[in-house]
């Protein structure tokens, strides 16, 4: 069995000169900079996934139809009370209503058949209410 003194002492590493000397400065400088930790994966990941909400957004602003109501799906929704009350309380009356329409008179005989369902086809509210009197 080989002792220890028995080995070669050799020194297979070489320090520069001054290496030594410099290096509490070298090492006081780069603790005392503020290293900037760089995460490039975060940046990718925050460049990726804005541009997919991005595109996701505009395909629902562009896919989704919006719901535009008409004027018949308007006034569906007004409880039928509601609408003469506030009609009574402006004084609005109902030839002020029919002068801003712009209908006919079949349209308007139409009309007077759908809602009193009472009348022939011929005859008019003015005619039946004339034949009251």
């Amino acid at each position: 069995m080989k002792d220890l003194n028995d080995i070669p002492k050799k020194e297979i590493f070489e320090v520069p000169d001054g290496y030594f000397e410099h290096l509490p400065q070298v090492i006081q400088s780069r603790i005392s900079k503020p290293q900037k930790q760089e995460r490039p994966y975060f940046k990718l990941v925050v460049r990726y996934a804005l541009a997919i909400a991005i595109v996701f957004v505009v395909l629902w602003l562009w896919l989704v139809p919006s719901k535009q109501q008409t004027a018949e799906e308007l006034l569906a929704g007004v409880n039928s009370e509601e609408l003469i009350q506030y009609l009574n309380e402006t004084g609005v009356e109902l030839d002020d209503i029919f002068s801003s329409l712009e209908i006919d008179d079949v349209e308007v005989d139409r009309i007077e058949e759908e809602v009193f369902g009472l009348f022939p086809e011929e005859a008019t509210l003015d005619e039946h209410i004339l034949q009251q009197l």
